[in-house]
């Protein structure tokens, strides 16, 4: 049987006389100087898709020219249809959900910048409106949360899925003002807007109420922590 060269094996086919390349394979023509050179392709029959049960359809062409009509599973695809398809080669493509599309322009291929992810969280369980305008949130070194709700903190172990209303062994007198994390443990101030305030310290398992100068007459406003090397 002859061997068929292919593109592997000749380089500079057109110096060699193949005249036509089908895929990887090279071949020459025989023609007189009057008559045209025609190449002929089968065309692909119509497969007949049945959209109801693909989201594609194919049409006949010289090769296949597939649209889509289902979008649910991402767009941007790399390949669409192919044979043996399984349950989710549908839904196995990419869209631009939490991706900067924005300040790609600088960057090369397959580098991408992912954008920050949010959710509402409900302080479940508790009576807190959070209709005063002192609402603080912190999160200490251990991953607790805390969220002040005017003289009232609730405290989250679980990262907000679930939150309970602490008890102090101190009496918070004003509502608070400001709360700063420090370890496990937190900071946090209390006043009225005139003389009374507070200058209150929860260790992680202990209340205090911390002394104030007598000199110092004003009133807070907030609370924050330095580190200071």
């Amino acid at each position: 049987m002859p061997r068929v060269p292919t593109t592997a094996d000749v380089n500079n086919p057109k110096r060699k006389g193949y005249d036509f390349r089908l895929d990887n394979l090279l071949f020459r023509t025989a023609t007189s100087t009057d008559r045209q050179l025609v190449i002929r392709t089968a065309e692909f029959p119509n497969q007949q898709i049945d959209l109801r049960q693909n989201p594609e359809d194919i049409t006949t062409n010289i090769g296949q020219i597939f649209s889509r009509n289902d979008f649910s599973g991402g767009q941007g695809l790399d390949f669409a249809h192919k044979r043996n398809n399984v349950e989710k080669d549908t839904t196995r493509f990419f869209d631009s959900k939490g991706v900067d599309v924005f300040h790609g322009d600088d960057e090369t291929s397959y580098n991408v910048h992912l954008l920050f992810t949010t959710e509402n969280k409900d302080v479940k369980g508790t009576t807190a409106d959070f209709s005063s305008t002192n609402n603080y949130l912190i999160k200490t070194a251990n991953n607790n949360l805390y969220v002040s709700d005017d003289t009232t903190i609730y405290e989250s172990t679980d990262g907000g899925d679930s939150w309970n209303a602490m008890t102090p062994s101190i009496t918070i007198s004003y509502a608070i003002q400001g709360m700063a994390p420090f370890g496990n443990g937190f900071f946090f101030v209390t006043g009225d807007g005139s003389t009374g305030k507070q200058l209150c310290h929860y260790t992680g398992s202990a209340w205090h109420v911390e002394s104030l100068s007598t000199t110092f007459s004003g009133y807070f406003t907030g609370i924050w922590y330095e580190k200071i090397n």
